[in-house]
């Protein structure tokens, strides 16, 4: 081992070149092989103070911690003066309570640690483990956001179909002729024959909303009218039918199909159309961990 200091500040004369310094006083082992003038400088750190979001997070864990204690001592106080009253029944009756309300606080303390969903600053569905300082910030939790994965069946014979989606249908022949002309004929991504028949049916298989809303996103990008639903400048054309489809992308993310995959490239190509680079990666990353999540399932289901 060396017994060399590590510092953090070298010399002006090693740090114009660029070399390890040893820090020794009054002169480092180098300036005087080189035989230079071996000078300090000395000046404050210039830290930045910690994060609004930081110190929340910290006073917030205290308060955690200042309940559980408080808690706990109150526990204590009561099982001593139940133990000094002697046992019983209405005692019995108590305990009972007090253990199936500690058997929920422990679940609750379990959940805390193993971490929580939440919306992040994207107003987007994230999982902040406990070691995240989000986790522990009030204003970031949200519990619509538990509503928002569990009202989506995992039965695909009961989601919602087409005929659920807020569309007139006009709308939707016009943007359909457009994307069948202009998009899926040069980037072909929906097999066109096998969705006509499931359209016509309506039996949800390989036409779904999801996917119908990005299709629709896509060829509004490519129409001049209006898409029906108060948007007029052209920069925000399909921003409903996205959104739509995004939603209903997080929704199927734990049961994804082909229409799922299919709909995820779609986004990520409307995107792309409004210039926003990162959330088309992002769908498109998704369309691919949904494909072989999809992938995954249709081989389970092989004898």
């Amino acid at each position: 081992m060396s017994s060399r200091q590590r510092v953090s500040v070298a010399c002006e004369a090693c740090r114009k070149r660029r070399v390890k310094c040893d820090a020794a006083k009054p002169r480092c082992s180098r300036c005087s092989v080189l035989e230079k003038v071996c000078e300090y400088q000395h000046s404050e750190e210039k830290r930045k103070p910690p994060s609004k979001r930081y110190i929340q997070s910290l006073l917030s864990r205290i308060d955690n911690l200042e309940r559980r204690v408080a808690d706990y001592e109150t526990q204590n106080d009561k099982h001593s003066l139940k133990s000094a009253q002697g046992p019983t029944l209405a005692s019995q009756q108590d305990s009972n309570v007090t253990d199936d309300s500690a058997g929920l606080d422990s679940v609750q303390e379990l959940t805390d640690i193993c971490g929580r969903l939440s919306l992040g600053e994207g107003q987007e569905l994230h999982f902040f483990d406990s070691r995240s300082n989000l986790a522990m910030i009030d204003e970031q939790l949200d519990e619509r956001c538990y509503y928002h994965l569990l009202k989506f069946s995992k039965d695909r014979t009961q989601r919602p179909g087409i005929n659920k989606i807020e569309v007139s249908q006009v709308t939707q022949d016009a943007l359909l002729k457009v994307f069948w002309t202009w998009q899926n004929s040069w980037q072909y991504l929906v097999h066109e024959s096998a969705w006509n028949r499931s359209y016509a049916a309506q039996d949800n298989e390989y036409c779904t909303p999801v996917l119908l809303y990005a299709m629709l996103a896509v060829a509004a990008r490519f129409c001049n009218e209006p898409d029906g639903n108060g948007v007029n400048d052209p920069r925000d054309a399909g921003t409903f039918f996205s959104s739509k489809a995004k939603q209903l992308i997080f929704e199927e993310i734990e049961a994804p199909r082909v229409p799922t995959v299919i709909a995820a490239a779609l986004v990520s190509v409307a995107e792309l159309s409004l210039d926003i680079e990162p959330a088309a990666w992002t769908y498109i990353g998704r369309s691919m961990t949904n494909d072989r999540s999809a992938s995954a399932d249709k081989m389970e289901e092989l004898p």
